[in-house]
């Protein structure tokens, strides 16, 4: 907290004093004054202090349109406002007229033209993104501490709408085919747990503190976010206040609004099946999705400090679009939807409270028994310590019945018995029962196919390993974890043959995940 403080108080003597120096009003014909306000400039783009920055270049620029340093300027301004077009303007006429830079000139330019087509077009490289994250590590292939450089995209197909009771809400205005990115959405701050393990909700506070200090525009982007019942709508804050820090209300923006960026690689390499918590994060735009625990539309991953959100169905004109605030994997999820005013009716959540106290209660002694007499006994038998428990598989095969027995009529939604299905299949490889380890796995795949993108990709990648190592079944699930894969990461099937995995592409992105080639 002390070098939080510390830095915070730094940032903002610098803010201060540039804050003092005299705003161009009028260029004199002095080489000394334009080397003030070069060094302002770049002085600007080093605090991010983009705003104040392009003013200092576009003052230049009036006077002298050919000044090469106040161009380049400009353009790095506008590339970090996002106003990626004018950057290409800027810099293609510098081009033209400008033979000193030409190297730096043309990479930036490149660049420019990418975020350009990543925020008209949604189209990303992400075979290229890969490459840009740092997976070989000691976590397993986590790509977390990434901070890419890519542009926003919002696609012309959706649009914000007031919703009843939810305040605004993302609808289709138009009807959108499945698996269709339809947003990708830089952090607009984001820290991780490894970076600072305690208090991640007050070091990003601090972190959006700052950037609002310095550009003051950025507290009206942040306080159109909901803030709780008990604070006054954005829509009642003065302009000044829009503009000026408010600790109190940031901290519940992030209280309502803060996503965990657990990225997918490291959902493949975490045995728990479910997301721990990496850290936090906030991201604008995605913000506004609304909740349902089950029969979402949208899928959302994480890539670093990107958000990537998909189509995982056909959508209709006019219907909302949702995602999972919690996962209906969470055993916890509806008292943290309670906590936060959220009065879900999804099916699940209406099941559960149609749910009789007896079913409840039973449910709760199984899990109880499972946690307290099979697990420890799993992990005794797995480490070698105790191979002669005969009657593990027995009894955890008629604890697994009995449990999804209580949504007998609800199969679809039978989400408690998920994890300890999972450790079945893990038991029936141990002992070598892998055909029935297939099956269950097979139909565990099924199940989530409908509710979790990511979850079903790594099954249907243990199912691609179990098949291709010893059986062989009517599916391939080689070809089908590709497939899996390649819709996961919205990567065109141009050639046709990613069930053969011959592709280059794909097969980089089986080594980027798993470090060498498994299936091929």
């Amino acid at each position: 907290m002390f070098i939080a403080g510390l830095l915070l108080i730094i940032v903002f003597i610098l803010v201060l004093f540039c804050a003092r120096a005299p705003k161009i009003t009028e260029i004199t014909e002095t080489e000394s004054s334009v080397t003030f306000y070069l060094k302002r400039a770049k002085g600007y783009l080093r605090l991010r202090q983009f705003t104040d920055a392009l003013r200092d270049a576009e003052a230049i620029l009036a006077r002298d349109p050919q000044h090469a340093k106040a161009a380049l300027f400009k353009a790095k301004a506008l590339i970090a406002l996002k106003r990626y077009t004018e950057a290409v303007d800027t810099l293609t006429e510098l081009k033209k007229v400008v033979k000193e830079c030409n190297g730096e000139i043309t990479t930036i330019l490149q660049h420019a033209k990418k975020l350009v087509i990543e925020s008209r077009d949604g189209n990303y490289n992400i075979v290229d993104i890969l490459d840009e994250l740092p997976l070989e590590d000691q976590d397993g292939g986590s790509c977390l501490n990434c901070y890419l450089d890519h542009a926003d995209y919002i696609s012309d197909a959706i649009e914000l709408r007031d919703v009843e009771s939810k305040g605004k809400g993302w609808f289709a205005n138009r009807e959108i085919s499945s698996n269709t990115v339809i947003m990708a959405a830089k952090a607009f701050s984001v820290i991780y747990s490894r970076e600072m393990p305690l208090q991640v909700n007050i070091q990003l506070c601090n972190m959006i503190a700052n950037r609002i200090l310095i550009e003051p525009e950025l507290g009206c982007e942040v306080y159109k976010l909901y803030a709780g019942p008990d604070l006054i709508s954005y829509s009642k804050i003065d302009n000044e206040s829009r503009r000026k820090v408010d600790y109190h209300r940031i901290l519940r923006i992030i209280d309502y609004n803060s996503f965990n960026p657990f990225d997918m690689f490291r959902y493949f390499n975490d045995q728990s099946n479910t997301a721990s918590d990496c850290g936090r994060g906030l991201w604008i735009a995605p913000s506004f999705f609304n909740h349902t625990c089950v029969d979402n539309n949208i899928s959302k991953i994480f890539l670093g400090d990107f958000m990537f959100l998909r189509t995982n169905r056909d959508i209709h004109m006019g219907e909302e679009l949702t995602i999972q605030y919690k996962s209906p994997l969470d055993p916890e999820r509806s008292k943290k939807l309670r906590l936060y005013g959220i009065n879900c009716q999804c099916r699940l959540c209406q099941l559960e409270s149609s749910e009789s106290p007896a079913v409840s209660q039973r449910r709760v002694k199984l899990l109880k028994k499972f946690d307290k007499t099979i697990l420890p006994r799993l992990k005794l038998l797995f480490s070698g310590k105790n191979v002669s428990d005969r009657s593990l598989l027995k009894d955890l095969t008629r604890l697994t019945a009995e449990l999804r027995g209580l949504r007998n009529n609800n199969q679809d939604l039978d989400f408690p018995s998920i994890q300890i299905r999972h450790c079945l299949t893990e038991l029936l490889c141990f002992l070598g029962k892998r055909v029935t380890a297939a099956d269950e796995l097979s139909q565990l795949y099924r199940f989530l196919l409908r509710h979790d993108a990511v979850l079903s990709c790594k099954v249907a990648y243990e199912l691609a390993i179990l098949s291709a190592a010893v059986i062989t079944q009517d599916i391939d699930w080689s070809a089908m974890w590709f497939e899996e894969l390649r819709r996961l990461l919205y990567i065109e099937d141009k050639k046709k043959n990613y069930g053969e995995a011959q592709h280059a592409d794909i097969t980089k992105i089986a080594q980027k995940f798993f470090k060498q080639v498994v299936l091929i």
